[in-house]
């Protein structure tokens, strides 16, 4: 839940989270049987950063999730990403 002002830009921004948290649920609930997932794994999969568990030649072609979130801060991404992983536990 997040908190915003009665503004149209605040709005949006409240939208533009609720979107990423959903995206951020469904990752989890689709790929957290085969990886364990971190906050940090999630938010480098939505900024299209590849690294040796998570790289770009098997990712890239989840174009769902793969660089779905570039206009989004990345440790503001790792923050709710983690969130998210805790509450699923």
């Amino acid at each position: 839940m997040c908190v915003c002002d009665a503004t149209q830009d605040d709005e949006e921004a409240c939208d533009k989270e609720q979107a990423i948290r959903v995206d951020i649920r469904n990752f989890i609930q689709q790929y957290s049987d085969e990886h364990k997932l971190t906050g940090r794994a999630i938010a480098r999969v939505f900024q299209g950063i590849d690294s040796p568990r998570y790289p770009a030649t098997v990712w890239g072609r989840v174009r769902k999730f793969w660089r779905s979130h570039m206009d989004v801060d990345f440790h503001l991404l790792r923050k709710m990403a983690t969130r998210e992983v805790l509450r699923a536990r």
